[in-house]
């Protein structure tokens, strides 16, 4: 009894726990609310402007692609000089990134304000004639909101850095919930969407002037000042052209996906298929934001050259397995919980596209633990190859699926990436970083989630009875036992965190 205690006192003292705990909770606050937003949003908005409010949070994710990839930056050199307890190089390094993000950020606000009429004028996102006027009023907001959040990211990398994830996601909490509630009671008040817009813009500099507060109390010594260094651009740009690189292309990967949904179908369609993808993005963000204290610790212990092979293999273990039992019991209660969120009608045109995202979820899992690898194993070069190439993967599926299945083959184009193309990425990560003998390792990966997506498209389409279902996982199970065997210590794990 003794031991078990001390067990998890040691569990609950961790930072990497803590960490995860509030990565997870702010990861779950958020998506829950929205998910509970949403269908009071379709009530008084109506689907097309429930889509275009969506298409417009999608263009100003998209401004993200100027972020010069310093945040990741700011995390890496942060995790390294606190190996060596080298605070005036933590100083310079949170200086400089934070005099370029804000000198970055009046020039994003600036352009893009200036760039609305050009965007609106020439058709770029096909938005309705109706809508033409609320699009160019909330765009230009939008862009203002966007350069607030590139200061914000380097505030938040700060707390990364310094492995206090659990910091961050505390404030997160605490002004994403007052802000949905603050846009519930304007839109239930039937105010337009500018004034939605325009409570996200005042809270966003509220959280902001708290989060400068916050860090100025939690770093030491720390002086924020402009600092415009050619030997400390040339440090942080070393890392961050290919994280920047990587981060355009990311952005792009997971936006581009709505944009082709409003060019082939039109705003009504995306309506349906944004509720699917929110659903899939929430519950991928959960594992991300509870995983995303790995880069620094595997930037730390890479520095220190100890082994990060046991950690690899037992992260993989839990994330998967978690994955698929988590997203697996969604599935197979999806009809009592999205109707009773959505209402019968609404949930009866987006179950479809809700049930391939599901499937996505299943499979993108595990790619989690791979790019936090590549990215601190020095791959970013090839982890931003591989995104890429996913990318042109993921458009051209989309298209070539929807001439053949319609409005369903667009989430099937999603699918097709972390299905089949992520394969080389997980290679890379075992036979270059892992060096795994074993050249089908990152291949077997994968392997658990194809049995689980399968097993579940048979009982679906009513080929296999729910008991035969049941043997099937029992039988996956033994599948992921035989994948990690040997290679999985939980014990190791909290050891190590």
């Amino acid at each position: 009894m003794n031991k078990l205690l001390n067990f998890l006192r040691k569990l609950y003292k961790s930072q990497a726990i803590q960490n995860s705990f509030w990565g997870v909770l702010n990861a779950v606050v958020h998506p829950i609310l929205m998910l509970l937003a949403i269908p009071i949003f379709i009530s008084y908005l109506g689907i097309e402007q429930f889509g275009g409010w969506s298409i417009i949070n999608s263009i100003i994710a998209s401004m993200g692609i100027f972020n010069m990839g310093l945040g990741s930056a700011t995390v890496n050199f942060i995790a390294k000089y606190r190996a060596n307890d080298d605070w005036d190089n933590i100083y310079r390094v949170i200086n400089t990134t934070f005099s370029i993000y804000l000198i970055l950020s009046i020039a994003i606000t600036t352009i893009g304000i200036l760039s609305t009429d050009l965007l609106i004028d020439y058709k770029v996102f096909n938005i309705p004639t109706q809508h033409v006027e609320l699009t160019r009023y909330t765009l230009r907001i939008g862009f203002f909101i966007v350069g607030l959040r590139y200061i914000e990211g380097v505030l938040v990398s700060i707390f990364v850095g310094f492995e206090r994830n659990d910091i961050s996601s505390k404030i997160h909490i605490s002004s994403k919930a007052l802000l949905i509630a603050v846009q519930l009671t304007l839109v239930v008040m039937n105010f337009s969407l500018i004034a939605v817009f325009i409570a996200t813009a005042i809270m966003s500099i509220l959280s902001l002037i708290i989060e400068l507060y916050i860090v100025k109390r939690f770093v030491k010594g720390l002086k924020f000042s402009l600092l415009f260094s050619k030997s400390s651009f040339k440090e942080v740009f070393s890392f961050g052209i290919w994280t920047w690189t990587q981060s355009i292309v990311g952005i792009i990967s997971g936006q581009i996906d709505k944009f082709i949904v409003v060019w082939l179908s039109g705003l009504g369609v995306f309506g349906y298929y944004s509720i699917g993808q929110e659903v899939a993005t929430r519950i991928h963000g959960l594992f991300g934001a509870a995983t995303s204290w790995i880069f620094p610790k595997i930037a730390k212990e890479t520095a220190k050259n100890n082994d990060i092979l046991p950690f690899y293999y037992n992260m993989q273990f839990l994330i998967i397995s978690i994955g698929i039992l988590s997203v697996s019991t969604l599935f197979y209660t999806r009809d009592f919980f999205f109707t009773l969120w959505l209402g019968a009608e609404k949930y009866a045109q987006s179950v479809d596209f809700i049930t391939v995202f599901l499937y996505f979820n299943i499979f993108s899992v595990t790619t989690i633990v791979p790019y936090h690898f590549l990215n601190s194993g020095g791959y970013v070069r090839g982890n931003t190859f591989f995104i890429a190439f996913s990318s042109l993967v993921t458009v051209v599926s989309m298209i070539v699926l929807y001439q053949f299945f319609g409005v369903i083959g667009l989430p099937l184009g999603r699918l097709v990436s972390p299905a089949i193309t992520s394969l080389g990425s997980r290679t890379i990560v075992h036979l270059k970083i892992l060096k795994d003998k074993d050249i089908f390792s990152g291949a077997k990966i994968i392997l658990p989630s194809w049995i689980a997506v399968i097993i579940l498209y048979l009982g679906e389409q009513n080929i296999l009875p729910f008991y035969v279902q049941l043997i099937c996982f029992a039988f996956l199970a033994w599948v992921i036992q035989w994948i990690f065997g040997q290679k999985v210590n939980i014990s190791k794990l909290v050891k190590s965190i």
